[in-house]
């Protein structure tokens, strides 16, 4: 599981921050879906380095790309905004080498390459795209002094048209992880912070707006939220939580449960649409009426208004698939 790979106890993490090599923690990029018709779903797979391109139910699957990375650790990619491009994290090697950023025609061609990304530390390979197109924010995390001593925790930001990254906000140190980035239609940044299990909202400068505040419906299983990913219409959040956090994984404790919920941007008791205990990974369809999620071994999609859940046809991609982003069509 995607978000299991995430779960980092605190202890580890200090202890590995004074090693030159840092953990890579996989997350999977954050939709970069904005409101239109229902097009094309864009999928990665777990052991090929490469892009797909299916129909919305899954079907007519065609491999566009063999770019990739050989490890599997930047496994995301994004429409544009007009959807008739794909923006490409693409890497050679493994570990800490540069990230190209790639613009793609849907076919795979690659158009141009927009901006290089060098991985120092601990990199979450999280794009999320800005409303207008221009912009792409992204994780990265660098360790502070000798071990044991911290991690910043940093929201870069790529100009798309020149290529030249700012840094918008810096995190207080400490054994915590910026979960993946979403961009809302409102020109808000959201992520989690997995170390005080919160969604927190910032402006792209930087400043900190708010926390959301998010109840789940049975706090006492100890969840914890991985993932947010805004609606295309910023009006409501899809969360990738972890039920029973505190305890999964221990000796003698269930195995973690993954699953999605929903709730208003401006937060409120969360509402879950999932229960196969396996569910990430979520990207919103344009219209905002359903979620694509990696369901176990498979691809599923919730209708959020009333929690029916079909599952994808099989197709011809190898590995594990997964669904990065849905296609708007105007």
């Amino acid at each position: 599981m995607r978000v299991a790979a995430k779960l980092i106890s605190a202890a580890l993490v200090s202890g590995l921050v004074g090693l030159s090599t840092m953990v890579l923690v996989l997350a999977p990029a954050a939709s970069a879906t904005f409101r239109g018709r229902n097009g094309a779903l864009l999928w990665t797979s777990n052991v090929s380095p490469g892009l797909w391109l299916s129909a919305d139910n899954g079907k007519q699957a065609r491999k566009i790309s063999s770019r990739g990375d050989p490890c599997g650790l930047y496994t995301g990619a994004l429409f544009t905004r007009s959807g008739t491009e794909i923006l490409f994290p693409a890497s050679s090697q493994c570990g800490n080498a540069p990230v190209q950023i790639l613009l793609l025609k849907l076919n795979g061609a690659v158009q141009k390459q927009v901006a290089t990304v060098s991985l120092i530390g601990n990199f979450e390979g999280s794009f999320a795209l800005s409303p207008d197109g221009r912009q792409l924010a992204y994780g990265a995390d660098a360790a502070v002094g000798g071990p044991g001593q911290g991690i910043v925790h940093r929201v870069l930001i790529i100009d798309l048209r020149t290529g030249r990254t700012t840094q918008s906000t810096t995190l207080p140190q400490g054994p915590t992880v910026i979960g993946p980035l979403t961009w809302s239609a409102r020109g808000q940044l959201f992520y989690t912070v997995q170390a005080t299990d919160s969604v927190e909202v910032s402006r792209p400068n930087g400043s900190h707006q708010r926390t959301v505040p998010i109840r789940l419906p049975d706090p006492g299983l100890g969840p914890s939220v991985q993932e947010v990913v805004a609606s295309p219409d910023g009006s409501q959040l899809a969360l990738g939580v972890v039920d029973n956090y505190v305890n999964c994984g221990n000796v003698g404790s269930p195995s973690c449960q993954n699953n999605l919920y929903v709730v208003n941007s401006g937060g409120g008791v969360a509402r879950r649409l999932t229960h196969s205990g396996q569910a990430d990974s979520p990207v919103w369809s344009p219209d905002g009426s359903q979620i694509a999620f990696h369901d176990g071994y498979g691809t599923a999609i919730v209708t959020v208004r009333t929690g029916h859940v079909r599952k994808l046809v099989k197709n011809r991609i190898r590995g594990v698939p997964t669904v990065v982003d849905w296609q708007a069509l105007p």
